[in-house]
């Protein structure tokens, strides 16, 4: 006989941001009784964004920068639904998915991240690149890596956007493709690669840092083409203000960072931007029952860099919230830190770093932000065995 209690609450969480793998691998360790969790989200590997530049480089494997989350589903005694959400209907607390009915919940996370802003650029969606989501990105890298190859290495190659991203991901691809056509027996010195920035390069970032990677960027020949928005792109070509047309075979998108345009439907309140805004708590100002963290939250008091390294940080926070708001319980209050480490790789095993204000730089600054990274992923692929017990809704882990 089956001796298990209907679910008290539902947690839904939407999507499997770096914020959500953490509450799930928490959630497993310290499950909630009568607390029932559901993950919604697009596919079963979800990839670690700071790690993606070294995959494109190769100094990863696929598996190296990607999170099982079916695996984390399990261990976290989860329901998974591998679909995409296209709306809410908070009124009913319903997720709206794609090819699969409503899924509803008690109380809603959203961790779905960001995508490159081209709303204004035209051409953009049928000529570029863009970096996120990450697996259409992979996909996309590597029919381009084949073009490029198939065309004996004569290519252009562009990076629109030089904040972080941008400059890594430049950098990536330098090294890769210079060593790919290589490789294949032909002249890498028929690749140009270009870096095009509506500011400068790296403009959050303190002058040192700046001057580190333009020595970089000048030193494997990358092209740097700042103070001119690129503003249209089309076949083998950019269009970009103050500069005019500049010829690009293959274009990748890193510009400043937009949400899912879905959310401007569910009467969430938003920023100008149309991120969710939430309190300290990561609570939606509007909706009680919905949180929000990572990229598509914007956090009442503070501008934060949409970056891996807050999310990673709001995590704690978020699980401990919505435990406390399952029972009923006070929420406490995300504190971002003033000042983050930043670590930037180049393509190689080298990197630069920065925080308050002071720059430095090494094989000994990658070797660190390798240790963090792989100490990141480390806690998803080697989840601890549980012991069958009773789990969180009354029945047996086993």
């Amino acid at each position: 006989m089956n001796s298990q209690k209907p679910a008290l609450k539902d947690i839904v969480l939407l999507g499997a941001g770096h914020a959500h793998a953490i509450v799930l691998r928490k959630f497993g360790l310290k499950p909630i009784p009568g607390v029932r969790l559901t993950l919604i989200t697009r596919r079963a590997l979800t990839p670690y964004s700071g790690m993606l530049p070294g995959l494109i480089a190769r100094l990863y494997d696929f598996d190296d920068i990607h999170i099982d989350v079916g695996q984390l589903a399990r261990f976290a005694n989860a329901r998974l639904y591998l679909t995409e959400a296209i709306g809410l209907d908070l009124e009913n607390r319903r997720v709206l998915c794609s090819d699969r009915p409503p899924v509803p919940f008690d109380i809603l996370s959203i961790d779905i991240g960001s995508t490159p802003s081209a709303r204004d650029v035209p051409g953009v969606t049928e000529h570029a690149i863009p970096v996120k989501p990450i697996d259409a990105f992979l996909e996309h890298f590597e029919a381009a890596r084949k073009r490029i190859l198939a065309a004996k290495g004569h290519a252009r190659v562009g990076v629109v956007g030089a904040g972080a991203g941008g400059v890594e991901l430049i950098l990536a691809i330098h090294s890769r493709l210079t060593r790919d056509v290589a490789a294949a027996g032909l002249d890498p010195a028929q690749l140009r690669f270009f870096l095009f920035s509506a500011s400068d390069v790296l403009p959050d970032f303190p002058a040192a840092t700046r001057k580190r990677f333009l020595a970089i960027l000048a030193q494997r020949g990358i092209v740097v083409m700042t103070n001119g928005r690129v503003i249209a792109v089309e076949p083998g070509a950019v269009e970009v203000e103050s500069h005019g047309r500049v010829a690009i075979n293959e274009v990748f998108w890193t510009t400043e960072a937009e949400p899912a345009r879905w959310l401007e439907e569910t009467g969430l309140a938003l920023d100008a931007k149309g991120f969710v805004r939430v309190a300290p708590t990561l609570q939606s100002v509007s909706h009680p029952d919905v949180f929000a963290a990572g990229d598509v939250a914007s956090i009442e008091g503070y501008d934060l860099p949409r970056s891996g390294v807050y999310a990673v940080r709001a995590a704690p926070t978020l699980e401990e919230n919505l435990r406390r708001l399952a029972s009923g319980r006070r929420l406490t209050r995300y504190r971002p830190q003033r000042d983050a480490l930043y670590l930037i790789s180049t393509g190689e095993r080298y990197a630069i770093g920065t925080r308050n204000g002071i720059t430095f730089g090494g094989a000994w600054v990658w070797k660190l932000k390798d240790w963090i990274d792989r100490r990141y992923m480390a806690q998803f692929k080697a989840l601890p065995e549980m012991p069958a017990e009773l789990d969180h809704k009354g029945g047996n882990r086993a």
